[in-house]
């Protein structure tokens, strides 16, 4: 198992299909200020050149989900997050794309999906680290809410960052999995990130 003391880094990846270096004015915000990270748990933050690809990789690795890209990933506003260790390979994903949730339309909303963190690199803050950056993006950008299907597994981590289940569950037509629709509603302070 790896040492998790190693210096991590956080890489603002993909727009679309091109890539963007991390604090442009296009991906304004991935300081580890932002990120609630002290300085001295990452090393520099550097944008590297991996896109729908990467994350589709990591999470079929992590998550199972089959291959070629999800809904989404090929957008030209979304986003593909990454952590990656010293040794520039991914061990955390997130993606993300300003979209309205169907259950509040009409409120600007940034819809997150398919993170995944490696197994041997969970539980020691990188899949926070993802969501807090989504997040303080989503702040950013205008947005008032932040959205996810996460599958059942997944709810506490994302109760425990502020979100609030909504609805009913539902099978993931991708994944087979049960999901539930989780909420942060950006625009009362109420998350915790």
């Amino acid at each position: 198992m790896p040492d998790h003391g190693e210096d991590i880094a956080l890489s603002a990846l993909t727009v679309g299909a091109e890539s963007h270096p991390v604090g442009t004015d296009d991906f304004p915000l991935l300081g580890s200020r932002a990120l609630g990270v002290r300085r001295d748990a990452l090393c520099s933050v550097n944008a590297v050149a991996k896109g729908w690809l990467e994350a589709q990789t990591l999470r079929q690795s992590v998550l199972g989900w089959p291959a070629g890209p999800a809904a989404g990933d090929t957008g030209a506003l979304t986003r593909h997050l990454f952590v990656v260790d010293a040794a520039g390979e991914s061990i955390g994903v997130v993606s993300f794309t300003p979209h309205p949730c169907p259950s509040r339309p009409g409120i600007r909303a940034t819809y997150l999906w398919g993170m995944a963190v490696r197994s041997d690199a969970q539980r020691v803050g990188h899949g926070t680290r993802l969501a807090k950056a989504v997040l303080e993006d989503a702040r950013e950008t205008g947005a008032a809410l932040v959205w996810a299907d996460a599958r059942l597994t997944a709810v506490q981590f994302y109760q425990r960052l502020g979100a609030v289940p909504e609805g009913p569950t539902c099978i993931d037509d991708v994944t087979g999995l049960t999901d539930q629709r989780v909420l942060f509603d950006l625009s009362n302070g109420s998350d915790k990130a």
